[in-house]
This record gives structure tokens, sequence and C-alpha cells, in this order.
């Protein structure tokens, strides 16, 4: 299983909420809390895969194996505003989901982000950015 994981990379569980809202009509997430996932996702994706393929000589993905990643991903699920609790409950399921090995990684990033998932919320802020410069030109 760990094979399939690391060649099609199963979607995160930040992914799934997403997707789950969604196929809800949006009705699960306001539109501020998917935002927030969508920029923390588009974050850990330019932080952590430029160094998963070699172009930074550190590997700050080998933290989340470590106790201590969980500690850290509580930490930014306590520092989420309280009117985000949604997308905080999400921080939280996530937390939960490692704690009982849901999905078949051992490493708490894997259940946060995923390559397909980093590149959309990559994607949708930089189209969200161009929006918001075109709406202040015209």
């Amino acid at each position: 299983m760990s094979a399939v994981w690391g060649a099609f990379a199963l979607p995160s569980l930040t992914t799934i909420a997403l997707l789950i809202d969604l196929v809800a009509r949006h009705r699960l997430l306001p539109a501020a809390d998917r935002r927030l996932l969508l920029y923390g996702m588009a974050v850990m994706s330019l932080i952590f895969y430029p160094m998963a393929i070699g172009l930074v000589h550190v590997d700050a993905y080998r933290f989340g194996y470590t106790p201590w990643a969980p500690f850290a991903l509580a930490a930014i699920g306590c520092a989420i505003p309280p009117w985000r609790f949604r997308a905080a409950i999400v921080v939280l399921l996530t937390l939960v989901a490692f704690d009982v090995h849901l999905l078949p990684s051992m490493n708490l990033f894997d259940y946060v982000v995923d390559p397909f998932g980093g590149l959309f919320a990559i994607g949708w802020c930089i189209a969200r950015g161009l929006r918001r410069a075109f709406a202040r030109v015209t």
C-alpha cells in the first residue's frame, strides 16, 4: 500500500475535506475557512515539495516523522482564530486521523497536503491574486 501512496499520492485529508465541501456545494465550510485551508496547503506545498525534489538541501519533510510534528500542527490549529472554527476542526480531524493511522503513511505531512491538492492550492492562489490585481486596475 505504501508503494501506491508514493506513486499516486493519495489525497490528503485536507484535500478530501475540500472535495467533500465541493460536493456539498460549499455548505460545510464557509468561504473564508476554505481560503484559509487553501492558503495553508499552498504555503506547505511551496515549502516541502521543492525540498522533496532536491532543489533545497534541507529536508523538512523528515520533520513529519518526528513526535514533534503533531504538536506543531496542533499549535497551528490553536492559532486559527475562533471565528474560523471549521478550518480548525479540519486540522483537529487531521491530527485524530494521524493518531489512529487512517492513511498508510507514517508522515503527518501526508495527512495535511498532497501534490495534487498542493498544486491546485498554488494555482488557486495565483488565480485569486491575478483576479484581485486586475480588479484594482479596472
